[in-house]
């Protein structure tokens, strides 16, 4: 099973991990149903970083060449290259401040919106993508069955297209 390290960067935000436990876990049942993601496949440690609109920004303009703060980044370390410390088996970052703003966009609590972008992340993780439609259905198609229901469906279908 996949165990989670949170990290929490910022000083004046009291973010919890338990409201990334329960995403963790229903995404693991989620995705046990798929061949490629069978049980003994899905071990190792997924680390979670809430962090600032600075630090992301530096990360998004190395490693994606968007020079812009994003709401979350995602490397994912399997079948690659090992990360070098210990069972780390995906990273997610998430830019609280922008997670704010697009609570308050998105008609969403913080807590919601921290949420569904963990498993935005997590899923990236496990290697779903939305840049083609075929991909971007199976992913939202995931998301909406995790979630338990279509409330993000719009939003991130929006936020696709405009990205790419």
């Amino acid at each position: 099973m996949l165990k989670l390290e949170f990290q929490n960067r910022l000083k004046n935000f009291r973010g919890t991990e338990k409201i990334f436990l329960t995403n963790l876990e229903k995404t693991q049942k989620v995705l046990f149903k798929f061949p490629k993601f069978q049980k003994n496949r899905l071990n190792g440690t997924i680390a979670l970083i809430l962090t600032t609109d600075k630090e992301i920004h530096a990360l998004n303009r190395e490693y994606r060449g968007v020079d812009k703060p994003t709401d979350v980044l995602s490397f994912s370390y399997f079948g690659g290259e090992q990360f070098p410390e210990g069972d780390v088996v995906g990273e997610i970052l998430i830019s609280v401040p922008t997670a704010k703003k697009q609570a308050k966009d998105h008609g969403k609590t913080l807590n919601e919106e921290l949420q569904f972008l963990f498993l935005h992340g997590l899923l990236h993780v496990f290697g779903f993508d939305h840049i083609k439609k075929s991909e971007r259905v199976l992913m939202f198609d995931l998301q909406d069955k995790i979630i338990g229901n279509k409330s993000w469906r719009k939003i991130a279908d929006a936020e696709a297209e405009e990205e790419y």
